[in-house]
């Protein structure tokens, strides 16, 4: 059946049919599948033998009518219409797609039906029109050197809203003029959440998909042994809430790492040590798809802006150190929410 559809469509290709198309109007997924489809559509045509771009409807047998139309937030749909110089509808078909991914697929094969019509009815522009929708037909999947496995798509990684929790090792070292002091047995639970910006809409703010901020809560054990005294040393824990600044990297398809930087806000839940407001956080999460979600090593180093001091009620007490604090952990993150069709990356 194929090849009794296509010898006749090639045998006319000495006819020079001249196709006007104008900017593709309406709103699709993003900003950009105007000029995305524009592109598919003129390489479609420049494919064929026997088609000539042209510049304006005046020189033109034909103009192919493209608009962008939003049903709702997960579909959009693509329509085309082929259009005679006498302003006669002769062929309309409208393509739904969820992602560019699958509007490139669909492409090839509408162009397909439209070129054949333009060719069939050359000799009679006045021919009755005929209107289709395609809800939708899927063409065969095209074929990729290196094909995912079913359901490895990439929403994983792309979702506005993670939230995690982890353990880590947490030692710390205590300095000042007359004392150090090391805490390597100290153990830390996290609870975060964080936002990813997948779905700016706005073109001037696209570089923000690559950032996301992060916060929580830490809860840190402190403890100090100022001198080899008997009973001089100070326990305390430690909530800690980050304000953490991310930059996401997304290679190859299980991975999803992070480079931050940030701020800790400190509060002591015990009176026998005092800390300083605000700590600098510096560190790099190595994270891995591992079924829904995203488990993530953690690396990162923090010190204080400002001096740590004993027992706040004892006014007696003038001792101060400076506090440095390492973290290294394991944790899993899982997302929630869908990203905005077409900010997926494919």
């Amino acid at each position: 059946m194929l090849l009794i559809v296509v010898f006749p469509l090639c045998a006319q290709t000495d006819q020079n049919i001249l196709v006007y198309v104008p900017p593709v109007s309406g709103t699709g997924s993003t900003t950009q599948d105007n000029g995305i489809f524009q592109n598919l559509i003129t390489r479609e045509l420049n494919a064929w033998g026997g088609i000539t771009l042209v510049e304006t409807p005046e020189e033109a047998d034909y103009s192919i009518i493209g608009t962008l139309r939003s049903p709702s937030r997960a579909l959009y749909s693509l329509q085309l219409i082929l259009v005679a110089r006498n302003s006669v509808n002769l062929f309309d078909q409208t393509m739904r797609y969820g992602t560019m991914e699958e509007a490139n697929a669909y492409i090839p094969s509408i162009m397909f039906d439209i070129i054949f019509h333009a060719f069939a009815n050359k000799a009679d522009e006045d021919e009755s029109f005929t209107q289709v929708e395609i809800l939708p037909v899927i063409p065969a999947k095209p074929k990729v050197e290196h094909e995912t496995e079913p359901g490895s798509d990439e929403i994983w990684k792309n979702r506005p809203w993670y939230f995690s929790a982890g353990i880590f090792w947490a030692p710390r070292l205590y300095s000042s003029d007359s004392m150090v002091s090391f805490n390597f047995a100290n153990i830390s639970l996290g609870l975060y959440a964080e936002y990813c910006f997948t779905n700016i809409s706005n073109q001037k703010l696209d570089f923000l998909k690559f950032f996301s901020i992060g916060t929580g809560m830490e809860f840190v054990p402190d403890w100090i042994i100022a001198t080899k005294k008997n009973g001089d040393e100070y326990r305390n824990v430690i909530l800690q809430i980050p304000l953490l600044f991310n930059y996401v990297l997304k290679p190859g398809d299980i991975y999803m790492h992070k480079p931050y930087l940030g701020l800790l806000f400190n509060i002591p839940l015990l009176p026998y040590t005092t800390v300083p407001l605000i700590s600098l956080k510096t560190g790099f999460q190595y994270g891995v798809k591992i079924g829904p979600g995203i488990g993530f090593a953690d690396f990162s180093f923090s010190f204080d802006f400002g001096k740590s001091g004993l027992e706040k009620h004892n006014q007696n007490e003038k001792r101060e150190y400076n506090r440095y604090m390492l973290y290294l952990g394991l944790g899993y993150k899982y997302g929630v929410g869908m990203p905005q069709r077409g900010k997926q990356d494919l």
